[in-house]
């Protein structure tokens, strides 16, 4: 269960095209992946834009604990705003007990194991994905 499918130094160096071959949907998690931990820009935008061009939109979702827990919906629509990107909100459950929230934010067409998690950290990012 803690073992990732892929690792790469960053999101710069995932193959979207490919990883749109064997997934529906992406999940990334926000610190260290897309931003620095706790700010809001993005590190690797073309990442994101080649993300984008391989799943669309609506098919990828941001899940972290620094965020979707927000009491503050501002810093979330301001996030959403600035980077394209919707944040699955997960209040009062952290990952990897947000699986509910996931579903919510997909709907029922994709199926968890269509669903692709890119995260830096074994014991959330990784257990979850497996």
């Amino acid at each position: 269960l803690l073992i990732p499918r892929l690792s790469v130094k960053n999101v710069s160096y995932i193959n979207y095209g490919a990883l749109a071959q064997d997934f529906k949907a992406v999940i990334f998690d926000k610190d260290n992946c897309l931003t620095l931990p706790y700010q809001d820009r993005l590190i690797f935008p073309s990442a994101v834009r080649d993300c984008i061009g391989s799943f669309g939109r609506d098919r990828i979702g941001v899940l972290s604990n620094s965020l979707g827990c927000e009491s503050s919906s501002t810093r979330v629509r301001e996030f959403e705003k600035q980077t394209g990107l919707r944040v699955i909100l997960h209040k009062g459950k952290k990952k990897p007990d947000c699986l509910e929230d996931i579903r919510s934010h997909f709907g029922n067409e994709i199926d968890y194991t269509d669903i692709a998690m890119i995260g830096d950290r074994l014991l959330t990012d990784v257990l979850m994905a497996n």
